[in-house]
């Protein structure tokens, strides 16, 4: 059964810090690991949410007050994105966008698909990836 409830700091962490989302979402400008935690007081930043699958988080999305939004998935749960997807959009109850770099061509699809619009590319934002620069697209939901 599917549940979508406030994760622990521990769950949070499960899930910002595993080593496949945190390669994937840092770019070459993000600190370590170690320093984030240390420097980055973001328990206190974000509205967190969980989704939660026999008692064990698989998804986890984090919300700013300005409705900037992030939404991440375990690998080996990724068939189980839109049904988190949709609990959280769900529970937020809310305008949320996001800003995803084009390098990651099949999450913007995942989104759209999933009800976000695209609205524009952020000129005067760069996303770094091995050395590499690339646009932010800037998606929004708007909740009807």
């Amino acid at each position: 059964m599917i549940e979508i409830k406030r994760p622990t700091k521990e769950d949070i962490d499960l899930l910002t810090f595993d080593d496949e989302i945190w390669q994937r979402t840092t770019d070459d400008n993000c600190p370590n690991k170690e320093e984030f935690k240390k420097d980055y007081d973001f328990y206190n930043y974000f509205e967190f949410w969980g989704c939660y699958l026999k008692n064990q988080i698989i998804a986890l999305a984090s919300v700013k007050s300005d409705g900037n939004f992030h939404f991440e998935v375990l690998k080996p749960y990724r068939k189980f994105a839109r049904i988190a997807l949709n609990g959280f959009i769900t529970v937020l109850n809310r305008n949320l966008f996001c800003e995803i770099p084009i390098l990651y061509k099949e999450v913007i699809n995942f989104a759209i698909n999933n009800g976000f619009k695209q609205s524009e590319i952020i000129p005067d934002k760069d996303f770094i990836k091995n050395g590499i620069k690339y646009k932010l697209i800037k998606l929004t939901y708007k909740n009807e």
